[in-house]
């Protein structure tokens, strides 16, 4: 007996009708596929979440103000092969690492996935996002030196 899948927070319920000539459709359904999306309402979604991404308020706040609000992990353990931290990773990365303190980061799953899972992972539209102050964390100075720091 297989798995059902679980129900979404947000389930789409609306449907949109507009009119494309059949060129139009093509080239669309061509630049989705291109660009690696499933289906053309995939993409029409991120078309629209990437302008309203870029569409900012009056006094929208720095980048990085996401940094403002996150404490720095407590070392959870010591040894002579490292610490283990318990925290939050932002806060590790942003804070608390000395510049070239670190061999690997793992992260899991180093992708967007497409189904919710019980744990509340981030929908794959939005991981890009939700991650680059994760990747900016693993990688400071890159943007300006062309090379990580760490």
């Amino acid at each position: 007996m297989g798995m059902s899948r679980p129900r979404s927070l947000h389930p789409r319920s609306k449907i949109v009708n507009f009119r494309l000539t059949a060129a139009e459709y093509s080239r669309m359904e061509s630049d989705a596929a291109q660009r690696g999306f499933d289906s053309l309402s995939d993409y029409l979604r991120h078309l629209h979440s990437t302008a309203e991404a870029k569409r900012k308020p009056l006094g929208a706040v720095r980048e990085d103000a996401y940094l403002y609000d996150v404490l720095e992990p407590r070392v959870f353990q010591e040894t002579s092969h490292g610490r283990i931290y318990h925290g939050n990773s932002l806060g590790l990365l942003h804070k608390s690492l000395e510049p070239e303190s670190v061999d690997l980061i793992v992260t899991s799953p180093p992708f967007g996935l497409v189904r919710k899972k019980d744990y509340g992972n981030e929908d794959a539209g939005h991981y890009v996002e939700w991650f680059r102050p994760f990747a900016k964390g693993m990688a400071p100075g890159a943007e300006e030196t062309g090379k990580p720091c760490y």
